[in-house]
């Protein structure tokens, strides 16, 4: 009997092991890519947020600190360790900070404080406390926190009679001309804003007047020029010295 060779073709053992190999690469490239893609777009949709947050942080102080009124005193205390001190700025008579989302009254003072996070990091807070500068906080403070995972938040004060930068600021101080803060979150490089803070004139002595120019010249018209002396009437007595004699007249003939 004569056999017949069966000539279907078929894939061996060894020919499916490749193909699985083939296919578990290019899967395993492909799942790679994506991947790779996925942590790309949320590193830069974190970047972008990061910014925006730093961005809004700096508004919201140079806004705070600009419009700081006359009668505002501040303080500043520092605690913690030298690496990563925690500040507590104190501000009584502050304006209304974030709109008027934090808006204290006259017998609250305005809190900017940093606090630990987990991981080494800060938290930069704000809220508003009962009493007033000097004054033992009665209970805690009541408010929100503006950023979180900082790696950098340092605060200094400008004092213009001594043209030192202070991270400390007590009031008896005065007022500082300018404010600086160093901030960063996480690895970002450290960002320096210097916040300029108004400059008021000192308010007049009592009873008004200039106390470098107590009797000033007289200025009726109020053209800022002193008014010029008043001219004696020809033929009569001056005013100034009633007691000496008239004098003449060019126009009269005398003998």
């Amino acid at each position: 009997m004569k056999k017949f060779r069966n000539t279907d073709s078929a894939f061996t053992l060894l020919e499916t092991i490749l193909a699985l190999g083939v296919t578990f690469l290019i899967v395993t490239t492909a799942f790679g890519v994506v991947t790779s893609c996925m942590e790309l777009g949320d590193a830069v949709r974190t970047s972008r947020t990061g910014r925006e947050e730093a961005a809004a942080v700096e508004d919201l102080f140079r806004n705070f600190f600009s419009a700081l009124p006359q009668d505002s005193v501040l303080q500043c205390k520092l605690s913690g360790s030298s690496r990563a001190p925690l500040s507590e700025i104190r501000v009584q008579n502050a304006p209304a900070l974030a709109g008027a989302v934090l808006n204290p009254g006259p017998n609250e003072v305005m809190v900017i404080h940093t606090t630990e996070e987990p991981g080494g990091y800060l938290r930069l807070g704000v809220g508003v406390s009962e009493g007033r500068i000097g004054s033992a906080r009665p209970g805690p403070t009541l408010g929100f926190a503006i950023a979180g995972q900082i790696s950098a938040c340092r605060w200094r004060f400008f004092q213009a009679d001594r043209n030192l930068w202070q991270e400390k600021w007590e009031p008896n101080m005065g007022r500082p001309r300018f404010v600086e803060l160093t901030f960063a979150q996480t690895t970002a490089v450290p960002e320096r804003w210097v916040f300029p803070v108004p400059v008021f004139a000192p308010p007049p002595p009592p009873g008004g007047g200039n106390p470098q120019n107590p009797n000033p010249p007289p200025d009726q018209d109020g053209d800022g020029n002193p008014d010029a002396p008043p001219r004696p009437p020809q033929g009569g007595r001056n005013p100034n010295n009633p007691g000496a004699a008239p004098r003449p007249n060019p126009t009269q003939g005398g003998r």
